[in-house]
């Protein structure tokens, strides 16, 4: 497997690719610049839209609603109708923790929204990771200082994620009632090997990472063994998610933030969206269910 470029942009910090049910179009965020791209198949460029509300954007997400996406930014989760750009409040289980930021977040089978957050200074171990019942936030795991993911079975049984200051993925197995049981280390990332970003699931169950600060993205048995690793020609590799026609393309964000000139001159590539075609193919992005 290689990866090869999709579309050279330079977005400052590129994350939380995900496919749109229907048109096949691929949306992203620049985190930093508070902007969301959406590149149809075959497109040569994407539409761009300028999120409201204050950066960093956390991610962004298909709804059932056509039309309608779910995004996060400092001030709250909101909808987005993508026809108008306008927003209205979804969800804010952080507004009364000023000092916390939405990170990275997915669906379960059940439509059900898991969401990260991260402390400003990315540093704190005070992130919290919510599972949204509805429009209600209901704490799951703490003491995290950037949560980043996270990944959930198609059974909906198990749960990955991403403790990236700390170069972790934990595994928990999720109960009946939607807790999170039995937390216990995944995966520990040498210094080398940069530090766990974004990840997903294929249909065999293993894990996909993307390093930040390690320039490449790697493949995860159940059991933790590594199984492949693809480079890429930048650094700071974000995030990665399953689509095209058979979904065994792999779509992979990546950033420029706070690369010098010298870095930047040595990857100039950096900020732009990549791909690769995986020998076993991922499961179809759940959506947020929302009432009709």
């Amino acid at each position: 497997m290689e990866s090869e470029l999709l579309l050279r942009i330079d977005c400052t910090l590129g994350e939380t690719p995900v496919v749109l049910p229907g048109s096949n179009e691929l949306a992203w965020i620049d985190a930093v610049e508070g902007r969301l791209h959406i590149l149809p198949p075959g497109a040569e460029q994407p539409e761009t839209i300028a999120v409201p509300g204050q950066a960093p954007l956390g991610m962004v997400m298909a709804t059932s609603q056509p039309g309608m996406l779910l995004v996060s930014c400092k001030d709250g989760i909101v909808l987005l109708d993508r026809t108008t750009g306008k927003t209205t409040p979804f969800a804010h289980p952080l507004h009364s923790l000023p000092h916390l930021f939405y990170n990275d977040g997915k669906v379960d089978s059940l439509g059900r929204l898991w969401i990260g957050t991260a402390e400003d200074s990315e540093s704190a171990p005070r992130g919290i990771l919510f599972r949204m019942d509805g429009t209600r936030a209901v704490p799951v795991d703490a003491g995290l200082a950037v949560c980043n993911g996270p990944a959930i079975t198609g059974a909906g049984d198990r749960l990955y994620l991403s403790d990236s200051t700390e170069g972790r993925i934990h595994t928990y197995r999720i109960d009946a009632e939607g807790r999170l049981l039995d937390r216990r280390l995944f995966v520990q990332m040498t210094r080398d090997e940069g530090l766990p970003d974004g990840v997903t699931l294929d249909n065999e169950d293993c894990l996909w990472v993307a390093h930040w600060g390690g320039g490449c993205v790697s493949r995860y048995a159940p059991d933790g063994t590594l199984q492949a690793r693809v480079e890429l020609p930048v650094p700071l590799v974000t995030s990665l998610c399953f689509g095209g026609d058979d979904n065994r393309q792999l779509f992979i964000t990546t950033a420029r933030v706070d690369l010098d000139a010298g870095a930047l001159a040595q990857a100039p590539l950096s900020g732009s969206l990549f791909t690769l075609r995986a020998e076993v193919a991922g499961p179809p992005a759940p959506v947020l269910k929302l009432p009709a």
